[in-house]
């Protein structure tokens, strides 16, 4: 990224680009990273017009940071308009709008099928919004739902609006992929994209508060599973005793893959005793559970993963022995139909810095585990399954 200040001078010396103003003097923080997001969008958008020029039959593209430092000089007579069919952005860090202005300029969209947006600023998603892209061949698109923009202090934001412009300026999809606050933007254009085979939505749980990371809305899982040519979807859930709507809903689809993160958390000030029960019994994951999952749902695939978030519910604890015990309880499943047999595989635990042999048997949180799984009189990782899954009728 440094290598693009030096870069800098390119935004000044192209035609199209505002005046940057007066460049003496100190430059702050912020305007130095805008000065470099502004010189990486500007690099990108060259780099496209070179390979799309001496490349005339390219079709797919990915881009990602610091890729290209050669030459691209580009013969004005062979200078042409790219015709991609894929085009992967997704790797590229706050794009400014002179990108897709640029992109504009030097890409037919018109043959576009498969395009990944990256993280959006606010600033590049009003510009989208009042220049949108013509895609009339789009089928799969992933894009990130930048959280920030869109809630600020639990109220929705003019942001909101444009993300949902975006998705509804694009033809109905086959394939759909959000990252973030989906939840907000997605529910307003499902009837948009009822001809969805595949979707996935996913939060980014290491940027977001987890009081806010609650999975997704049952109101939006009864609109999706309304989208009648839908067969993939992979989604997280927060997991809690009261979660059998979720089930109900799941058992009438006709979902034949389903790829399901099982979330257990509370929030931070609510860590009572009984809440600490309820993240340990939604924590625990065997094969018993999955199996279970798999036969409600009457699926071709599953893949179940638990999670471990309800941590901020022990946040007094030791910390090795918390992670042991929520480890221990929670774990990933394959379930598949194989030759007229169901198969179940448990998959690679993730390594934690957590000694298993080495926790507090008399801590709070063991006290916790015990009220809900006794003693057998041996190795207390033996002693626990996880609880019988509840579907209303």
């Amino acid at each position: 990224m440094r290598d693009l200040v030096r870069r800098s001078e390119l935004i000044n010396n192209d035609d199209d680009e505002e005046d940057e103003g007066d460049n003496e003097g100190a430059v702050d923080e912020e305007d130095q990273d805008m000065l470099m997001a502004r010189a990486e969008s500007l690099h990108i958008a060259k780099v496209v017009s070179f390979l799309t020029s001496v490349v005339p039959n390219l079709r797919r593209l990915d881009l990602a940071r610091n890729y290209w430092y050669g030459s691209m000089e580009v013969p004005e007579r062979r200078a042409r308009k790219a015709k991609l069919v894929h085009l992967d952005l997704y790797g590229i860090g706050n794009p400014q709008p002179m990108l897709f202005e640029h992109l504009q300029k030097s890409t037919d969209f018109e043959m576009l099928e498969t395009l990944s947006l990256p993280d959006l600023s606010e600033r590049t998603c009003e510009w989208l919004d009042g220049n949108p892209m013509s895609l009339p061949r789009l089928k799969e698109l992933k894009m990130y739902v930048q959280h920030d923009y869109i809630r600020y202090q639990g109220q929705v934001g003019d942001s909101c609006m444009c993300f949902e412009n975006l998705l509804m300026n694009v033809p109905p999809l086959k394939k759909l992929k959000l990252v973030g606050d989906y939840n907000i933007v997605l529910e307003n254009c499902l009837e948009h994209h009822s001809t969805l085979e595949i979707l996935t939505l996913h939060e980014k749980d290491d940027e977001l508060d987890m009081d806010l990371a609650s999975g997704i809305h049952l109101k939006l899982l009864e609109g999706i599973l309304r989208c009648g040519n839908l067969t993939f979807l992979d989604i997280q859930v927060h997991r809690s005793r009261g979660d059998r709507g979720i089930w109900k809903i799941l058992q009438d689809s006709t979902l034949e893959t389903l790829i399901l993160t099982l979330d257990c958390q509370v929030r931070r000030s609510d860590s009572t005793f009984e809440n600490r029960k309820e993240v340990l019994e939604c924590a625990a994951t065997d094969e018993a559970l999955a199996r279970s999952i798999y036969d409600v749902c009457d699926l071709e695939y599953l893949m179940v993963t638990s999670t471990y978030s309800g941590v901020q519910a022990f946040n007094t604890e030791d910390s090795n022995t918390v992670m042991a015990v929520l480890q221990e309880l929670t774990g990933s499943y394959e379930v598949a139909r194989v030759e007229g047999r169901v198969h179940v595989v448990e998959m690679a635990r993730e390594m934690l810095p957590a000694d298993k042999d080495a926790i507090k048997l008399d801590s709070d949180i063991m006290r916790v585990f015990r009220s809900i799984w006794p003693s057998k009189g041996g190795d207390w990782r033996d002693d626990w399954h996880s609880l019988p899954l509840v579907v209303d009728t």
